[in-house]
């Protein structure tokens, strides 16, 4: 039986005048070889006020008399974090009316967008991880007023006859990231700060405007359907067995490490793997261990301390490595304190030990032992050959 154990050591806005409007999320293009043909009309049939808007695709009528009518379903529906309710769909024994929950879910009201009859000046698209804004070019009486635009702390970066566009992720700019139990809000604001007159008379004035990318937490789906994928990988959990093993950090005293205490570089760190009687007799036995700054044990990023079934690899780099007592439940040892040179200047430095302890044979053997590199004669005792 071969057992794991770790221990710790120590997410726009269109504006007439300056009030803003909110848009919603839309499928990603890849590739921006026209800008001008980018999707910016879905914009306006969005109904961007309300939680409630759908889209209402058009269906084929049915072939045959007898068919019931198609539903005219939308292809999804906004909620808010309150109307999750997956309780109503969980299986149960029996049959029952569909309660009236379940048919409101199932049968929405159809909801009309209406399309704003307003002058775009200021437009957005929001995507899953970048924002694309527009400003209108006629708003300017100045040729240079693409210099004097900002969208946060982000420059015009793109430019047609008809718009300046900023097209930026959504992590740059500085964006501002809210979050409530309903959305996701990125805020960020559109200025335009023009020089100051030089004389008598300004001909344009500075503005700004509240943009927003509003990112909806929960749907319910009416047209697309999702088919779970299956992924492999390893999951670690305690096991429930009659004996527990247990890896402790000591004091130099063997006294159990208290809570936000550590090692000195360079000193003993003192480590007891124990457990209760081996269910048939045998022994306990540390297969291998290794220090990492992840607390998973399969991270990469790892240093070896005991390997080779057994073998306490870094006592040959520090003579504070070594086994110390092993009994038939328990194996004591101590490991040189060290820092990975990538830690040197973090303020708190947290490693994680992680064992692999076996239960074995009572008699150690080439498979099952403990040993430490013996300076004296440059050997391991224990590291049996065959």
């Amino acid at each position: 039986m071969s057992l794991r154990i770790s221990l710790i050591l120590l997410f726009v806005s269109y504006v007439a005048g300056l009030s803003p409007f909110e848009s919603d999320d839309f499928p990603f293009e890849e590739e921006l070889e026209d800008l001008e043909g980018l999707a910016w009309t879905e914009v306006e049939d969005k109904n961007i006020d309300g939680d409630n808007e759908t889209s209402v695709p058009a269906y084929k009528s049915a072939e045959f008399k007898h068919y019931l009518p198609v539903l005219k379903l939308p292809e999804s529906l906004r909620i808010p974090a309150s109307l999750v309710q997956k309780g109503l769909f969980r299986p149960e024994p029996g049959t029952q009316p569909v309660p009236s929950a379940v048919k409101r879910i199932l049968l929405p009201l159809r909801i009309t967008s209406v399309k704003p009859n307003v002058d775009k000046r200021v437009e957005v698209l929001c995507h899953l991880d970048r924002i694309y804004v527009r400003v209108l070019r006629s708003m300017f009486s100045n040729r240079l007023a693409w210099k004097y635009l900002k969208f946060g702390s982000c420059p015009v970066n793109q430019a047609t006859s008809k718009h300046y566009y900023f097209l930026h992720y959504l992590k740059g700019c500085s964006l501002q990231r809210q979050e409530s139990a309903d959305r996701v809000i990125f805020s960020n604001t559109v200025y335009y700060r023009p020089p100051a007159p030089k004389g008598p008379v300004a001909r344009e004035l500075p503005f700004s405007v509240a943009v927003q990318c509003r990112y909806n937490k929960f749907f319910r789906s009416y047209k697309i359907g999702f088919f779970p994928r299956l992924q492999g990988g390893t999951v670690h959990k305690i096991l429930n067995s009659d004996s527990t093993i247990r890896l402790s950090a000591y004091d130099a005293s063997w006294k159990p490490l208290q809570h936000g205490h550590g090692y000195s570089i360079g000193q003993p760190m003192y480590f007891e793997v124990k457990t209760g009687a081996p269910r048939h007799g045998g022994k306990i036995y540390v297969n291998n261990c290794h220090i990492s700054a992840s607390q998973h044990p399969e991270s990469t990023d790892k240093y070896p301390v005991v390997e080779k079934a057994g073998c306490m690899v870094d006592s040959k780099a520090s003579s504070a490595s070594k086994f110390i007592s092993h009994t038939e439940t328990s194996v004591k040892f101590s490991v040189g304190a060290f820092v990975p040179k990538e830690m040197i200047g973090q303020a708190r430095k947290v490693l994680y030990l992680h064992c692999e302890v076996t239960v074995g044979p009572a008699e150690p053997s080439f498979a099952y032992k403990s040993c430490t590199f013996d300076w004296n004669t440059r050997t391991c005792p224990g590291d049996m050959k065959g």
